[in-house]
């Protein structure tokens, strides 16, 4: 991504990410500390979004808000979380026509992590995650952080936008391959698979696999290695520091690094700071070695999965070349 480099845009790129990451620091700063993880859901999708422009973004700070409510609501039924990350899958499959398909993985994602692993707003404890009052304080969080970053990338941030690269050709068959791959993995991930980080499969799938095969080989390899990276030494520091104030630090510190890299690094350095971010940010001392062990080897297995997937895809594109 090419950005202007004088000094006074590299000052206000500087402003405008902080600035994008202040919701972070104003919950961690009041009672509400422990549903920073939300606000962060909501300000990612937003984030990467700019790239289409500040008015997509604030479309994806409202329908990231949406996933995440429905998600919610949806995730005691494995069946029915199943078809809703079906359909969001063919929408991600049909964003490749107007080359939205960052923004609309990013909030598919996101609907992952409500569905599957169905996040609580530590305010309501007497609710389940599952009612429709915590789901709501849930969205609101989610909603607050994503709408901030969009009147932040307006005012800041509104060259980031690039040209956008659609892709026309075999996207229905890839969206059907797409969701039931998805359909597949939610239902299994909410039916059989016990504890929260398997909805890392269904997150990786979404994020690697795509239309292209050299883009989902390359994704695939950078996506598990800066995962594992990430993790790895995101649980010595972890281990290291305990809990506790320097211990959030560092996760803001890297959440900011994460921005920095989206714009700026190759994909495995962005990837490896967003789980070092996430796991810094959302995992005890106590479970942390566990945690991350398990976002490795859901990564690894999504990664093989998106790659079996992609070579097949291509190999029957090849073979009939007039699939829609």
């Amino acid at each position: 991504m090419a950005l202007t480099t004088t000094p006074r845009a590299v000052i206000r790129y500087a402003a405008g990410i902080l600035l994008c990451l202040a919701p972070l620091f104003i919950v961690f700063a009041s009672p509400a500390r422990g549903d920073a993880t939300l606000v962060y859901v909501g300000v990612l999708p937003t984030f990467v979004s700019l790239i289409c422009g500040p008015l997509v973004a604030l479309a994806v700070a409202f329908a990231t808000a949406a996933a995440v409510y429905v998600g919610l609501l949806v995730s005691p039924h494995a069946a029915l979380a199943a078809a809703f990350m079906a359909l969001l899958a063919l929408v991600v499959a049909w964003s490749y026509r107007r080359g939205w398909e960052v923004p609309a993985t990013y909030v598919a994602t996101q609907a992952a992590l409500a569905t599957i692993a169905a996040p609580h707003v530590s305010m309501l404890q007497d609710y389940s995650a599952h009612a429709v009052p915590a789901a709501a304080a849930a969205a609101g969080f989610v909603l607050f952080g994503g709408v901030w970053v969009a009147v932040v990338g307006y005012f800041l941030l509104g060259d980031l936008e690039q040209p956008a690269t659609p892709v026309t050709t075999h996207l229905v068959t890839f969206g059907l391959v797409l969701a039931v791959l998805v359909a597949i993995e939610t239902y299994a991930a909410i039916a059989w698979v016990p504890g929260t980080h398997v909805w890392w499969v269904v997150l990786t799938t979404l994020i690697v696999l795509s239309p292209d095969q050299k883009h989902s080989m390359s994704r695939s390899l950078e996506r598990a290695g800066g995962t594992v990276l990430g993790a790895l030494v995101a649980t010595l520091v972890v281990t290291w520091l305990g809990t506790g104030t320097t211990l959030r630090v560092v996760g803001i510190a890297a959440a900011l690094l994460t921005a920095v890299a989206y714009v700026s690094a190759r994909y495995w350095i962005f990837a490896g700071l967003l789980t070092f971010a996430l796991v810094v940010l959302t995992m005890p001392a106590d479970r942390v070695i566990h945690s991350s062990a398990d976002r490795i080897g859901y990564t690894v297995i999504a990664a093989v999965i998106a790659v079996a997937t992609s070579a097949a895809l291509s190999r029957l594109f090849a073979r009939y070349p007039d699939l829609p």
